[in-house]
């Protein structure tokens, strides 16, 4: 007799890492995540799309979808899309915005991304790209760069490193941009690591001026316990 066991409300350990709607979203070992306290979006049009579901937990349970037509009410009741509103301007394309904030700024280890659906659609299965900054409490903004979006890859997980011959800032604010009206975001979360802080390297700065190396030496022997297993 064969057992289904994604989805029985049971998280064995074998689906620890992977079973998503038995396990909730993994968190590795030494990290932190929290989920977005508040949203602030570009179109928004309450309650069709309103930019507060994308704040909080994601929608785990919901699958997401590729190659859709358009974007139903349902999609709306656990994530934010662009209202029917904002469609193509007359340069061609709009551009869509989230700004998640979070109430524990932090040193940020990585960007998740939960998404509802992927941008692609029957027509054009093209994959959208989307632009992640950091916003730090200085207001100085940080790029991660383009990251290509996927429902093969939900969710997304996006690496961030830090230069250590500058101060550590601490990231209070995600903001997302794409330009396509059919990528849906259930939830944005910042990763941060569980033990580690800038006070703990503060005695390095001689050690930075004078043996670059030796600093980078460091910081890797105490994060690396906490990296070895990834998402």
């Amino acid at each position: 007799m064969c057992y289904y066991y994604d989805g029985d409300g049971v998280c064995e350990d074998f689906e620890r890492e992977t079973g998503v709607r038995d396990c909730g979203l993994y968190t590795p070992n030494g990290f932190l995540d929290q989920w977005a306290a508040t949203v602030e979006v570009s179109h928004e049009q309450k309650p069709y799309c309103s930019g507060e579901v994308a704040a909080g937990y994601p929608a785990v349970t919901k699958t997401c979808q590729s190659k859709v037509f358009d974007l139903s009410d349902g999609v709306s009741q656990y994530a934010w899309f662009p209202c029917q509103e904002a469609r193509a301007t007359t340069m061609g394309y709009a551009n869509y915005w989230l700004k998640a904030h979070f109430s524990h700024p932090m040193v940020a280890a990585a960007v998740i991304i939960h998404l509802a659906t992927d941008g692609t659609t029957y027509i054009d299965q093209t994959q959208c790209n989307i632009t992640v900054r950091l916003v730090d409490t200085k207001e100085g903004i940080h790029s991660l760069g383009e990251w290509r979006l996927s429902c093969r890859n939900n969710p997304l997980v996006i690496p961030v490193t830090h230069d250590l011959s500058v101060a550590f800032y601490h990231t209070k604010a995600i903001l997302v941009t794409f330009v396509s009206r059919l990528v849906a975001i259930s939830g944005v979360g910042l990763r941060s690591f569980q033990s580690f802080d800038p006070i703990t390297i503060s005695w390095l700065p001689e050690q930075r001026d004078l043996q670059p190396h030796l600093a980078r030496v460091v910081y890797i022997i105490r994060v690396k316990p906490s990296t070895a297993r990834n998402p």
